[in-house]
């Protein structure tokens, strides 16, 4: 499955990204969220967005008019 999945979104914002994969969902398209929070400095976080691949072009297009 893993290889099955590409990025296609990533922020410092939480709200934000939940903002996105909410959209996305509402949309049919299954969303990932890999929180990469580190640690030792909890004000540097990055939540990268993952999708199927074969829902790509369909994301993209729903990013694009948001």
């Amino acid at each position: 499955m893993i290889n099955n999945l590409i990025k296609i979104y990533a922020t410092p914002d939480l709200i934000q990204a939940n903002t996105i994969s909410s959209m996305l969902e509402s949309n049919g398209i299954k969303v990932f969220q890999l929180n990469k929070s580190d640690s030792s400095y909890p004000c540097f976080v990055m939540i990268e967005l993952f999708i199927p691949l074969e829902n790509e072009q369909e994301a993209v297009e729903l990013l694009e008019v948001d």
